[in-house]
């Protein structure tokens, strides 16, 4: 069902209190202190999408959780849902406003990013949402349904081994892939060597690409937004815009094959996997 975002607490819908970006460039990007986390309203608009589609799929994994349970247990029963690399809980708290009958656990890394989370999560008064200032893999609490929304590069792979860990189902919608990049004989590889992370992530994958190639792969699956013309027609496409175009598409299916080497990783530790995309495109 659609959602009606008329009546979502402010604090917990990502359009609600947009009041501009503040702030200086710095090294790595715009610096900004955004009010409530909220963000700007073309990217707000993109990002109520992005949580309707969410939440249309973990309603569906959801009602399978409950179909393996008898009358009384599913009236009882309270899904606790672990929201990994939750930032300031753009995707997590509407959810909870969306699923007042589940508990959610918001964890980042970033101090500010979960003090602000918890800030909005109480001035919308929701009371099923609690925050962890944790690392991914430092996370030993329980949980029934695992979720990574936009969790940079091995964020993601991490995600997806806690999921693994406590053999739950799992929702990852995957950005970049550049934090995954790395060089032969670099410190970045000897960290994924030395820990339980290993790339690439499936037995099939490790048996067509040596690591150095998988690291080629990623750089290359590194994809930023593309926004065509919507006016234009192969016919009236400039020689650049085809180039381009085309350059998109060959990175997109790169991406693509490293979703596949997660969801075959999966397959490897008996889940049921799909691979699909969010609407609209």
């Amino acid at each position: 069902p659609p959602v009606s975002w008329k009546e979502c607490p402010v604090q917990a819908d990502p359009g609600g209190e947009y009041v501009g970006w503040k702030g200086k460039m710095k090294k790595r990007g715009l610096h900004s202190e955004i009010n409530n986390g909220s963000v700007p309203p073309e990217r707000a608009r993109k990002k109520r999408c992005q949580i309707e589609n969410v939440a249309a799929v973990l309603r569906y994994v959801l009602d399978c959780l409950r179909r393996g349970m008898d009358t009384k247990e599913q009236s009882r029963k309270r899904f606790r849902i672990m929201d990994f690399g939750c930032g300031s809980g753009n995707v997590g708290l509407a959810l909870a406003w969306l699923f007042p009958n589940c508990d959610f656990v918001l964890v980042d890394n970033r101090k500010r990013s979960v003090e602000l989370a918890q800030e909005r999560a109480i001035r919308a008064g929701l009371r099923n949402v609690e925050t962890q200032l944790a690392d991914i893999m430092h996370v030993e609490c329980s949980f029934d349904v695992g979720l990574a929304v936009h969790a940079c590069g091995d964020a993601t792979d991490l995600s997806q081994l806690q999921c693994f860990k406590f053999n739950v189902p799992y929702i990852l919608v995957p950005c970049c892939m550049g934090k995954i990049n790395g060089k032969k004989g670099s410190k970045r590889i000897e960290r994924f060597e030395s820990r339980e992370l290993k790339h690439p992530r499936s037995i099939w994958m490790k048996r067509e690409l040596k690591l150095e190639r998988y690291f080629e792969l990623a750089k290359l699956a590194d994809l930023h937004s593309y926004n065509p013309k919507t006016s234009a027609t192969p016919h009236s496409e400039t020689e650049e815009e085809v180039s381009t175009r085309k350059h998109h598409e060959y990175r997109r299916l790169c991406k693509a094959v490293l979703e596949c080497d997660r969801n075959q990783a999966a397959f490897e530790e008996g889940y049921s996997v799909y691979l699909g995309k969010l609407w609209p495109l």
